[in-house]
């Protein structure tokens, strides 16, 4: 179901970025969101939030809109099918379905609403395709051009792209408050974390306690704890990102713009981290005594294009250099130790799209990376035993830094690529 979703905004995405003809794209749009005797892709759209949002809060907000959504489906059918004289009547009536259907998802009581994100997300391509269709085709439908249509039509696109930001920040906090870090009453100092816990699809990372407990040892557990619940909110949010993004396509419908790129609306949307990858998210209490330790300091790249890597390797990830165009150069661990694999001639068209990061002797262990143009390295380093974590690849979205810190080796005690976190950028990102 999920993927079905996707699939369908995805190709509906490929048909507004050319140019169509009167009613064409109408056609498509009912081609694609209702080619079947149901509401088609609103059909979906509960399944496709479950891991996102309460799929129950959304099929009852589906459930309030059927009537609604049923009408616009029958009016474009009517629209579609209509002859040109009739064509103007069908098309009124869209417009003002589709404008009671906006001004309620957007304003009043849901205005703050996060369960209406996904059918935001999807309705707003039905409501500004046919303002697309009214303004585009205006001399057709009403044998004369309207300027106000454009006016109406670019008005939308930008409130539509206002309402997801907003949205964005509102999903962000609500999904925040399902990650806690939950810990022993009664303590001397304070309720003392013993793990994390998202709440939302019941996940944990469960820490050892300390022998001892003074004011220093807790500062660093919290600090631990730290770690963990920014982890689960990265997470969190690159998979909020896969259905989300659709929005970065709303250029698309503004006056003769269709062959517009997809664009972030701004650097922190734009923005997506995977990680930590280290201990401190892979503790493993039951295996080893202690999983605290003296806090470490992930190196403070910034994103930038990224231009050459240099890893060294063999059972672990000895140490890794990372260059950005520019003359910045970051190195972590021993970059004298194993065997060395050198990337080249990465640039603004030449990007990474994708890391495989493995875990052992905690440690990282291996690495493997993912270019555009479909080439990647082998796994650099060992895949043996390790634990898997996967960063992107998530659409138009490229590699912009790896913030990196050094850890010894369980076994060898061999100073190595500790932690990585991830730093992905959108290729386009609107300017403030």
């Amino acid at each position: 179901m999920s993927e079905k979703w996707d699939n369908t905004m995805l190709n509906f995405v490929n048909a507004i970025s050319k140019d169509t003809q009167c009613t064409e794209l109408i056609k498509i749009l009912v081609e694609n969101f209702f080619n079947d005797d149901s509401l088609g892709i609103f059909t979906l759209i509960s399944e496709r939030s479950k891991d996102i949002l309460h799929k129950d809060e959304v099929e009852k907000e589906l459930k309030q809109r059927r009537n609604t959504i049923e009408r616009i489906k029958q009016n474009l059918i009517n629209y579609r099918d209509a002859p040109k004289e009739c064509r103007a009547d069908h098309m009124k009536s869209l417009v003002e379905l589709c404008d009671s259907f906006y001004n309620n998802l957007v304003t009043g009581k849901n205005m703050d609403n996060v369960q209406l994100i996904t059918i935001a997300i999807t309705f707003v391509f039905v409501h500004l395709t046919i303002l697309r269709e009214r303004n585009r085709h205006s001399k057709e439908i009403y044998s004369k051009e309207n300027k106000a249509y454009e006016t109406d039509l670019t008005q939308k696109v930008q409130d539509y792209k206002q309402y997801f930001i907003s949205m964005y920040d509102r999903w962000e906090d609500w999904r925040k408050a399902f990650i806690h870090i939950k810990g022993r009453e009664n303590h001397a100092i304070t309720t003392f974390p013993c793990l994390v816990h998202d709440t939302f699809h019941e996940l944990f990372i469960t820490y050892k306690y300390p022998n001892s407990i003074d004011e220093a040892m807790w500062k660093k557990y919290q600090e631990l704890c730290n770690h963990g619940q920014f982890a689960f909110l990265n997470e969190a949010k690159d998979i909020f990102m896969n259905a989300y993004l659709f929005t970065f396509d709303l250029n698309k419908f503004l006056p003769n713009n269709w062959s517009a790129p997809s664009e972030a609306p701004n650097k922190k949307i734009g923005t997506l981290y995977y990680g930590i990858v280290g201990k401190v998210t892979i503790p493993h209490p039951m295996e080893y005594e202690t999983d605290y330790e003296e806090p470490f300091k992930l190196s403070s790249d910034e994103p930038g294009i990224i231009t050459g890597l240099n890893i060294h390797y063999s059972d672990v990830v000895h140490g890794f250099t990372i260059k950005y165009k520019g003359g910045t150069v970051t190195s972590v661990g021993d970059v004298k130790g194993g065997e060395a694999t050198t990337v080249r001639g990465l640039d603004e068209e030449n990007y990474i799209t994708s890391v495989e990061v493995y875990f052992s002797d905690r440690v990282i262990s291996g690495l493997q990376f993912y270019f555009n143009g479909n080439r990647n390295t082998e796994i650099l380093g060992s895949d043996v035993n390790a634990n898997r974590f996967v960063g992107g690849p998530t659409t138009d979205f490229k590699l912009a830094a790896i913030q990196m810190a050094s850890s010894k080796s369980h076994s060898k005690k061999l100073d190595c690529l500790g932690y990585t976190l991830l730093v992905f950028e959108h290729l386009r990102i609107a300017k403030d």
